[in-house]
């Protein structure tokens, strides 16, 4: 409820340490010529109303993904982040922490390893641009160097360690931000603002359709600021706990942001350019509030609402072409909405070692505006509505113990409903049949109907005295489309019927095992301990069409291993070595270019076999 905007996609908390808490260092290497280093240390001492602390990170490694093509190896890492905080704390209701951060990145990007092509039967038709007659002589010649059919089979010989690109990969990344959080206190009312401002920049370039024809490749220049501030009040006393507030954020283009599409491309199709600037403004107002009954039972309440304010406009030429500034990007079109979330829940406390509880919530995806500028006959889909989730939620917390173990327990079974869901849709240039290309969609979002989801969260960790650590997770997930409003318009670009999609990204079950054993604890020896994981999925999806067979990964299974060891007398030195994806298992880890349009399609491998050691020091 307290974040609102976007929660159907979930909502992360990171809490950086301030200052005032452990120094230490850690060194690792590793696997590809893997070198990290990390440090956090106070500047200043523990005593005093203004302390310092200071964090650096650094990371290089080699690409795990051999390009026989164009440019460097990928999915290397290239990384340095800086961190400054600055704590205030006199005596008194007043202080104040400030935080300044930068991320640099200079890198090549995961690969997109060829994977597959279309025409891909039953309920996928055509083979894209690529197998159009006037491009045949370019991908479908029959020859090695314009066929893709003879390029996927060379990258299905080498197997997905190596690729053969035609565009030299980058992924640039930079983020600078600062944050200005002022606490104040008296008594059991507590005020806090939070005023922050980040610029993000990226300049990556990627060969989606992961081979040495031009398919589909993506340059793309972003560079954004974003400035929020939020105001929150909170108290509690021995029935009720409760805080409100106000929050802002503003998202707005920095210089000249564009993208350049090489799709197909022949002399008679030159990739295109797309210049587009897009600003938003998002305000909204909250309240929660907890009350404890009797019995141990308590009672949760809260309420956001949110309005959000969009623009954007778009201009796409043919490549090259000079820098289009956002003055000279032609029509923009705007897009309000505004929507609740909230969240109402009752949990039981009443048994020292079990809580139950039951809680209702709505989440939501902000509206927003296509662009460019449409014409008459897509008018209508210039705008897209919110998009909303409710979900309800049974659950329990257990803890006790047996004899020399301690156990604890959760489970959650949920189930969900979502509508007006957002679908990205791809019509082809002159859809609209004007014959203007200035107002032709790459791409639009439409809100196409509803989809439910439910499932089952499980928890165990069991401990023997100090030794022995044991856990197990797993989750079950059922997810459809339970209708799809198409207007008729539109429903060449997409399946109509609920039952031919599925939901990518979303495998029926995962399980995962742990355990950790303290082997030798001793005055002699030290502390060693070793550990071991091993995750289990099920069959992943990451393409929607239910008779694809591209962008398949079947069920797979991870193992790690581990050893960390304190020598004698020595609680502040960690040595450990650990062995990921034991038995180097090969699996698609996400999805590339799956779009039937591309005719190539691509997916992105996780990390092979890799071993690394480290050392920590506290101080």
């Amino acid at each position: 409820m307290l974040f609102g905007r976007n929660t159907t996609g979930g909502a992360l908390l990171i809490h950086t340490t301030e200052p005032g808490r452990e120094n230490y260092a850690r060194f690792t290497a590793g696997s590809y010529r893997l070198r990290e280093i990390e440090l956090g240390a106070d500047l200043t001492g523990s005593d005093t109303p203004v302390a310092a602390r200071l964090a650096l990170y650094a990371v290089k490694r080699e690409g795990l993904v051999e390009n026989l093509g164009v440019g460097g190896d990928l999915d290397d890492r290239n990384q340095a982040a800086v961190r400054l905080s600055l704590a205030w704390r006199p005596d008194g209701p007043l202080s104040a922490l400030l935080v300044l951060d930068g991320f640099r990145a200079r890198e090549t990007g995961s690969a997109a390893i060829l994977s597959g092509t279309y025409p891909n039967p039953p309920d996928v038709t055509g083979g894209g641009n690529g197998r159009l007659p006037e491009n045949a002589a370019y991908f479908d010649c029959g020859l090695a160097g314009c066929d893709i059919d003879i390029a996927l089979a060379l990258q299905r010989a080498r197997g997905p360690r190596k690729t053969d690109i035609d565009l030299a990969p980058r992924s640039d990344r930079r983020n600078d931000g600062a944050t200005l959080r002022l606490d104040w206190r008296e008594g059991a009312v507590a005020v806090r603002s939070v005023t922050a401002y980040r610029r993000s920049v990226l300049d990556s370039a990627l060969d989606s359709d992961g081979s040495p024809l031009p398919l589909n490749e993506i340059v793309r220049h972003i560079d954004l600021g974003q400035f929020t501030q939020e105001v929150r009040a909170s108290g509690s006393d021995q029935t009720v706990n409760w805080q409100a507030g106000l929050f802002y954020m503003s998202t707005t283009p920095v210089g000249v942001q564009k993208t350049l599409w090489a799709s197909a491309v022949t002399p008679s199709n030159p990739a295109k350019v797309e210049f587009q600037y897009r600003r938003g403004e998002s305000l909204a107002g909250f309240v929660d509030v907890t009350r404890r009954l009797r019995g141990g039972f308590e009672l949760e309440g809260g309420l956001r609402y949110t309005r959000d304010v969009s623009s954007a406009c778009q201009v796409r030429v043919a490549a090259p072409t000079p820098d289009i500034s956002e003055a000279a990007c032609g029509q923009t079109g705007h897009a309000q909405s505004s929507a609740p979330t909230w969240t109402l829940g009752l949990t039981w406390r009443g048994h020292p070692d079990l809580t139950l509880y039951v809680v209702a919530r709505r989440g939501y995806r902000a509206g927003g505006v296509n662009a460019p500028t449409f014409g008459p006959l897509l008018t209508a889909y210039q705008v897209y509505a919110p998009e909303s989730l409710t979900d309800v939620e049974l659950g329990l917390k257990w803890a006790g113990g047996a004899g020399d173990w301690r156990h604890r327990l959760d489970a959650a079974l949920f189930r969900g409903w979502s509508r007006d869901v957002q679908r990205a849709l791809f019509p082809a240039e002159n859809f609209d049949g004007d014959a203007i290309a200035g107002n032709d969609p790459p791409n639009l979002i439409i809100n196409a109907g509803a989809a439910r989801i439910s499932g089952l969260e499980l928890g165990w960790r069991g401990r023997r005295g100090e030794r022995l650590t044991l856990s197990a997770s797993a989750t079950l997930t059922q997810a459809e489309f339970t209708s799809l409003t198409i207007p008729v318009l539109l429903a060449s670009l997409t399946p109509t019927d609920p039952s031919a999609l599925r939901f990518s990204y979303s495998p029926p079950y995962t399980v995962r095992l742990g355990s950790e054993w303290r082997a030798i604890d001793s005055a002699r020896l030290g502390r060693w301990t070793l550990w071991a994981d091993v995750f289990q999925s099920g069959r992943v999806r990451y393409v929607e069409r239910a008779h694809d067979s591209n962008g398949q990964q079947k069920a797979f299974a991870v193992a790690s291993l581990g050893l960390a060891v304190q020598p004698p007398g020595r609680d502040d030195l960690t040595l450990s070595a650990s062995v990921d994806n034991l038995f180097d298992e090969l699996y698609a880890a996400g999805g590339g270019a799956i779009t039937p349009a591309v005719t190539a399609t691509s997916l992105i491998y996780g990390e092979p076999r890799t071993v690394t050691v480290s050392v920590r020091k506290r101080f």
